[in-house]
């Protein structure tokens, strides 16, 4: 029979998560794409100002709903913990969602605006 040395017990240690930095940084990835595109298209083609409209749709959509996800399970956790973190935060996504009703009629609006048209068949 053969005893092995067993290697001394470590205490436990707190592993920290940024459980913020990869959601986050999707999020700012998805808003430089959709400013990239509006700063790229021409303005004078319906087309392409659709497309965009929809693109920032999408875009809002996941900003919405991010926001409710972190206002149902990370604000309870915040509160109890880091009240004042939480209140900055409660603030923010009230600010964002004033912003993106905003941003999302505006869109809306360009879809309309008429100017010389691309159509479908003419952007292939």
């Amino acid at each position: 029979m053969t005893l092995t040395d067993q290697p001394a017990l470590r205490p436990f240690t707190t592993v920290v998560h940024d459980i913020y930095r990869n959601v986050h940084k999707g999020i700012r990835s998805d808003l430089f794409t959709v400013t990239h595109t509006a700063g790229r298209i021409d303005p004078g083609d319906r087309l392409a100002r659709v497309e965009l409209a929809d693109q920032i749709g999408r875009s809002v959509a996941r900003l919405e709903l991010h926001a409710h996800h972190e206002d149902a399970v990370i604000l309870p956790a915040l509160e109890a913990h880091l009240p004042d973190l939480a209140e900055t935060i409660a603030s923010d996504h009230v600010r964002s969602g004033i912003s993106s009703t905003a941003c999302t009629s505006n869109s809306r609006r360009s879809r309309v605006r008429t100017s010389h048209t691309r159509t479908a068949k003419s952007a292939s």
